[in-house]
């Protein structure tokens, strides 16, 4: 009726009918009471229910953080993920709306990743990170999740390397390393890379590191106070400015780059006639 939502059972009809769209679009064809729905109508009434859904609610906060945390959201929105779904099923849904969500009016998908949650105060990517929800956090990278222009409400840094700061903080707390003077003496090449299990943590390290041709060592030893004293002791200096990176690496960042600024992440890869196998590289499965 055109009033302020009240998130109620009413409205979250909307968030299921996006689930059910996305079931459905993973099944190609939907038979319903009339007969079959074609995999285009369903687009259509997805497309109907996210209109509604950011005129009810003046952005896509909401949504993304349920695809994001399931069950875990906070709030009334959580309730139409079920308790027992999984990151992969996840990864479903939201490859399924980015794909179609561009669609709509005055719609990014760089933006709609890139934008700060602001329920949360942190954009989507340290969302993610925080969560070890790596594969999660791959589809957000792999369509132009980064700096945004908006302010985040809590963190104003760049939001890829805020994330890499939390998750070296992480592996190193997991790793007990504590590399003060006093306690253990620094071991030359003793690196997470090596010394870690390639757990959750470590793909999202990966993922991340995979999308900037450095990361400061400054801003990672500001912001890892209390786990390490010098990240450069436990990451490799070619993903710190301190050794030169490959040409590789930073022509692929050089290429996304270029591709996000004129919003043709993912697909835009599709068009530049890469190889397979460089197609994967510079969309940061390798």
């Amino acid at each position: 009726r055109g009033e302020a939502s009240c998130l109620k059972t009413a409205h979250l009809l909307l968030y299921i009918g996006v689930k059910l769209c996305s079931v459905d679009a993973q099944q190609c064809k939907v038979k319903d009471m009339v007969g079959t729905k074609q995999e285009q109508d369903v687009k259509v009434f997805l497309l109907k229910l996210l209109a509604e859904i950011r005129r009810c609610e003046g952005s896509f906060d909401r949504l993304m953080l349920c695809m994001l945390l399931g069950s875990r959201a906070p709030g009334h929105g959580c309730g139409w993920y079920l308790e027992t779904e999984e990151e992969e099923e996840k990864v479903r849904d939201i490859t399924y709306i980015f794909a179609n969500i561009g669609e709509l009016d005055n719609c990014s998908v760089v933006d709609l990743v890139s934008e700060p949650i602001w329920s949360l105060g942190s954009s989507p990517v340290v969302v993610a990170a925080l969560a070890d929800a790596s594969e999660l956090l791959l589809v957000l990278l792999q369509h132009g999740a980064g700096e945004s222009q908006q302010q985040h409400l809590t963190y104003k840094a760049d939001p890829i390397q805020l994330s890499i700061a939390f998750v070296v903080r992480k592996l190193a707390s997991i790793q007990h390393v504590r590399l003060a003077t006093e306690l253990q003496p620094p071991k030359p090449g003793l690196d997470l890379f090596r010394h870690t299990v390639n757990t959750p943590t470590l793909k999202c390290l990966r993922y991340l590191l995979r999308t900037v041709p450095w990361v400061s060592a400054k801003f990672l030893n500001q912001h890892v106070t209390g786990s390490i004293r010098d990240v450069s002791l436990v990451l490799p200096g070619v993903y710190l400015g301190l050794d030169p990176p490959t040409l590789k690496h930073l022509a692929r960042c050089a290429t996304r780059s270029n591709l996000r600024m004129h919003g043709l992440l993912p697909h835009g890869l599709e068009q530049i006639g890469l190889p397979a196998t460089l197609k994967d590289f510079v969309n940061l499965l390798k």
